[in-house]
């Protein structure tokens, strides 16, 4: 007859008719354990034996009342480890053998969390925490989530089996599946194994949904010519493991540099532009964009320092056209002095999402300080035209040198921009007005290979048509701040697209991958070329 025993316990040996019945796999020292056998018929006693080697065997009982079936009470008060436990049947040699093991210590038990801090908000980062727990042996555990006071949050596992380990997942909601509040919480792992030893691991968490917060400290100000900068700012968050991302931005928003930053800190600090940086910088205006993670993987929005105004002489070139840009143009505009016009200007190009450029004179831009913010803060390029429209071929150095000054000095004090790009009035220039531009920090002096000699008001038709027939990729279009060019700029922007050609910003089309500047056979002239550019 076979063996037959409780679920988990493994015979060793048995004869036919001689069988233990319902004997734990384990058992504690400070138990009593009821050992019920069923013999064969003719048997007179039952004896019970253990034994921790098979060899050397020892009676704990001997049953000679088969009433009440045979049965014996031992306790195992003296033993560690796995125990051999046989009951043999007299007269004959009817016996059954099973294993019991002896277990007066608890499991060693471990709990591990990770991420230990998350944030349940739905964003798709850190937006649960995962808690692994280990037994040195098979236990039962149950896994809770319970708060600062000790009470229970939520129940994450009732009586689960561990082999080896199991794993919970935790997504920050409570019992009533709410979201539980930010805090610190602690996972428990209440872990007994088979013989009912009991024990126990936790791992700390913490709940956090607030994004981190960075404002800047430092003022705009200037980039020296040689060395570094150091830009100041705080940051306020509960974590005190933070990390951000820093991308330093010309004034058009175009990426000049990025870096990461680890071990940030909240509190005050500050983030330093090298002296390497800086010499490779263009004049002009930059800022730095941040945002500031924290170790939940909340994110900050991104925040815009104040600007920063770098100013250095160059040696300028002459811009008539872009060579390998695509087929895209620019669209720009001079003189600003219709301030309806400005404003219909601006109005069409946002209607159109097109970006332009505009060369206006310093005291236009002190007339019309809203229309110049207006203008810098829907990105287009923007350029110096002088401080008075004057002719500077008829200036001298000195002359032209300070209303260059004057006029990047009021876009700066006005609207914190700079203007990277210097177009002459009249497209007059010379040798002295090139070196005045190169000293003023002007890398592009602008000129055009398209006129629309709008400023002769010849018609909205005739403008539009002689905006539209002779672009072609790379294009710089000349046109000016009047009425009747504002009332065209519609019928030119759906001109150009209809020959496949797109208008993007000046600032834009330089930079495009591969694209390089042409002065177009422009020379240095000293004549007006036609009165009223």
């Amino acid at each position: 007859m076979a063996f037959a025993s409780a679920v988990g316990v493994t015979p060793q040996a048995a004869t036919a008719g001689t069988r233990i019945l319902a004997l734990p796999e384990k058992v504690r020292a400070s138990d009593s354990v009821m050992i019920n056998v069923t013999a064969p018929a003719g048997t007179s006693f039952v004896e019970f034996t253990i034994s921790v080697d098979g060899f050397e065997w020892k009676s704990i009982a001997v049953d000679r009342n088969r009433e009440d079936g045979w049965q014996a009470v031992w306790q195992p008060v003296a033993w560690e480890g796995p125990v051999q436990v046989r009951a043999s049947a007299h007269p004959g040699a009817e016996q059954a053998i099973v294993t019991v093991r002896v277990a007066n210590s608890a499991p060693i038990v471990t709990a591990q969390a990770a991420p230990t801090e998350f944030s349940p908000n739905g964003d798709g980062r850190k937006d649960a925490t995962a808690l692994v727990v280990t037994s040195s042996e098979p236990a039962l555990a149950d896994i809770r989530a319970i708060d600062r006071s000790g009470n229970t949050v939520r129940l994450l596992a009732d009586d689960q089996l561990i082999a080896g380990a199991i794993r919970v997942t935790w997504d920050g909601r409570a019992a009533s599946d709410a979201r539980a509040p930010d805090g610190l919480y602690r996972l428990i792992a209440d872990v007994r194994d088979l013989a009912g030893n009991a024990a126990s691991a936790s791992a700390t968490i913490r709940i956090d949904t607030r994004a981190p917060r960075l404002v800047w400290t430092s003022r705009r100000g200037s980039i020296p010519s040689i060395g570094s900068v150091r830009i100041r700012h705080r940051i306020h968050d509960s974590s005190n493991v933070l990390t951000g991302r820093f991308i330093l931005v010309n004034g058009y928003g175009r990426a000049m540099r990025k870096w990461d930053r680890h071990r940030l800190v909240p509190g005050p600090s500050a983030t330093t532009l090298s002296a390497r940086t800086v010499a490779a910088l263009a004049p002009g205006v930059y800022r730095l964009r941040a945002v500031i993670q924290d170790a939940a993987a909340n994110r900050s929005a991104a925040r815009l320092s104040p600007a920063y105004r770098l100013q250095r002489s160059v040696r300028t070139r002459v811009l008539a056209r872009v060579e390998n840009a695509g087929r895209h143009v620019a669209l720009t505009f001079d003189d600003c002095f219709f301030p309806s016009s400005w404003d219909s200007i601006l109005r069409t190009l946002a209607r159109s999402h097109v970006k332009g450029a505009f060369f206006c004179p310093g005291i236009r831009v002190q007339a019309s300080p809203g229309l110049a913010a207006r203008t810098v803060r829907a990105g287009h390029t923007i350029g110096s035209h002088g401080w008075d429209h004057a002719l500077l071929t008829a200036s001298g150095y000195s002359g032209t040198l300070w209303r260059l000054r004057r006029d990047r000095d009021v876009w700066w004090r006005w609207s914190q921009a700079a203007t990277p790009y210097f177009r002459p009035p009249f497209g007059a220039f010379n040798g002295s007005v090139l070196a005045a531009a190169g000293a003023a920090g002007y890398r592009h002096t602008v000129v055009w290979d398209v006129d629309t000699r709008d400023w002769t008001s010849p018609g909205v038709a005739a403008i539009a048509a002689r905006a539209v027939r002779p672009a072609r990729p790379g294009s710089i279009i000349l046109l000016h701040v009047k009425p009747q060019t504002a009332a065209a700029l519609p019928q030119i922007i759906r001109g150009l697209r209809a020959r496949g050609l797109t208008p993007i910003g000046l600032d834009e089309l330089l930079h495009r991958r591969g694209a390089s500047g042409s002065r177009g056979g422009w020379s240095a002239r000293s004549a007006l070329p036609m009165i009223g550019e």
